[in-house]
């Protein structure tokens, strides 16, 4: 037994030496290289079409700065999850993909990385189809060439764990006969089988987009600290329109693919412009049900901040319990003379919206109310509580009169100016979440309502949840929404009716989106959920 079991060790010990030794590092140079070369630093490849065939599990290929006209990067291998296959450019030199109509393809491939690198000049950005895994980290998608598709960063069917951070991606739309044209941006899947699940899309900067910025159309997607703005930015003259596309920033739907049950956390919403067609244009179009939206800015907008629609050919219920709750509406409904200026829009064309949950949220300095709506919509079938409104006083933002309200100065990742300062009347000022429904002890808990909480779907921690009263907190390790039970890691106590809400500082959670702690320094609300799963 002993002689098989140190044959087996020997062999485990060899399979991982080979894996090691596989694993390589190579160099491209569009300049001074030469495909017949070994690809080392000193010897470099030529073209990234020899990297893509050459590369294997493990290898990393270091790209030299420069302009690579006419080519793609698409490998013809996947990596592995303990051996990724990386595209980088070398030293923080500048690559240049440009020239070309699909720059970046990585349908039926997982595993890779592609890290510090610009495309423009292109048809497209990105196609992810039946790719998991995959990360596109600290690159540039700027100045395409316009070409009339509707998609042109797009992460596709049944496509799974991508984490897409870091990045800046800009500029793509068109306008035609009073319409605009194009998400910029799509996560998900026009056909069956749907599953674009589980993908993370964070840190990133991305605005000038066509109709949508960014389109979320499956479901298990996280959205989070990113800086959205969708100024009138079309460049071609049109005496009739103007030069505007400035319409919706993000948009989910569940008129195509699974729908709803999406996490908007932590995002800049702001600058939207007066769109082409004239109609007011939300920060966000909300078409799917069961969506998260908190910790998250709305300012400067010239229409309303969140719409959420049923169309006709909608299905009942497609547009209901969404929970929007922990955020900040400021200065909204600029442009909007005579027409809807409420920070939230409720429409109805094809029955009544339910379950929409407004809770805890900063409505300060807009033109108009908390909510509108239009159809056949019973505001009762919605909650709408502890919401801090201009009437209620100023809420003590640190700034938000400088650079924050100035479209000419993007001063992202700055998250700092609407926090609340020291004596603001919204600290200790919030509605617990939820409520136990009875008295225990455990890791099991059922509340009255499960829906503010997830467990990270995982690809993010889960949410780290505090009782009233008590100073004790539990991550999250899995949601029950059917029967509204949450399960945690560590055993806590609880009484009958006890507030729950995500972690806080003080006597009761805060309004808006920002948890101020007890030392005086600001940080945004749960920082703990903003940690990565590395997968």
């Amino acid at each position: 037994m002993l002689k098989i079991r140190n044959t087996l060790l020997s062999l485990l010990f060899f399979m991982t030496m080979c894996s090691v030794l596989q694993a390589a590092e190579f160099y491209v140079d569009g300049a001074n290289g030469n495909d017949s070369n070994p690809g080392t630093l000193s010897n470099p490849w030529k073209t990234l079409s020899k990297a893509n065939n050459s590369l294997m599990a493990g290898d990393t290929v270091y790209i030299r700065s420069g302009d690579y006209s006419g080519q793609q990067i698409y490998p013809s291998n996947s990596g592995s999850a303990d051996n990724r296959i990386v595209y980088q450019n070398y030293n923080n030199e500048v690559v240049r993909i440009i020239n070309v109509s699909n720059p970046l393809q990585l349908s039926n491939r997982s595993y890779i990385t592609i890290n510090g690198l610009t495309f423009n000049d292109t048809d497209t950005y990105l196609l992810i189809e039946n790719g998991n895994h995959n990360y596109i980290e600290y690159c540039i998608f700027d100045d395409p060439r316009n070409v009339k598709t509707w998609r042109a960063f797009w992460i596709s069917t049944n496509s799974k764990y991508n984490w897409i951070h870091h990045c800046t991606i800009s500029r793509f739309g068109w306008q035609s006969d009073g319409e605009d044209y194009a998400d910029m941006i799509f996560i998900g899947s026009t056909k069956s089988p749907w599953g674009t699940n589980y993908n993370l899309i964070e840190n990133n900067h991305m605005y000038y987009g066509g109709h949508n910025v960014i389109r979320v159309t499956d479901s298990y997607n996280v959205i989070r600290n990113n800086y959205f703005h969708h100024e009138e930015w079309y460049p071609e003259n049109n005496p009739t329109y103007g030069n505007r596309i400035g319409e919706v920033s993000a948009g989910t739907s569940q008129e195509v693919g699974e729908g709803g049950w999406n996490l908007f956390e932590g995002n800049r919403f702001c600058f939207t412009g007066d769109p082409i067609d004239g109609n007011y244009a939300p920060a966000l179009q909300v078409e799917s049900s069961n969506n998260i939206w908190r910790g998250n800015m709305f300012y400067n907008l010239y229409g309303p901040a969140i719409q959420i629609n049923t169309l006709q050919a909608f299905p009942t219920g497609v547009a209901d319990n969404n929970y929007i709750f922990h955020n900040v509406f400021y200065h909204l409904g600029l442009g909007q003379s005579g027409r809807n200026t409420n920070a939230i829009t409720l429409c109805g064309w094809n029955g009544g919206i339910k379950g929409t949950v407004v809770k805890n949220n900063i409505f300060h300095e807009n033109v108009g109310g908390i909510v509108g709506f239009t159809g056949p919509i019973n505001l009762s079938d919605n909650t709408f509580l502890n919401n801090w409104q201009t009437a209620d006083g100023d809420p003590k933002f640190i700034d938000a009169n400088t650079s924050l309200l100035n479209p000419n100065k993007h001063d992202y990742p700055n998250f700092n100016l609407l926090n609340l300062q020291v004596k603001s009347p919204c600290i200790d000022s919030g509605t617990f979440l939820t409520r136990t429904i009875s008295s225990g002890s455990g890791r099991e808990i059922q509340v009255n309502d499960a829906h503010y909480f997830i467990d990270g779907w995982g690809i993010i921690e889960g949410d780290i949840i505090q009782f009233e009263n008590q100073s004790e907190s539990a991550r999250i390790i899995s949601v029950d929404y059917t029967n509204n039970i949450i399960s945690i890691d560590r055993s806590l106590t609880w009484s009958n009716n006890q507030g729950v809400s995500l972690k806080f500082n003080g006597l009761a959670p805060d309004i808006g989106p920002f948890e101020s702690s007890i030392s005086n320094s600001i940080v945004i609300l749960a920082p703990e959920n903003l940690s990565i799963v590395r997968r």
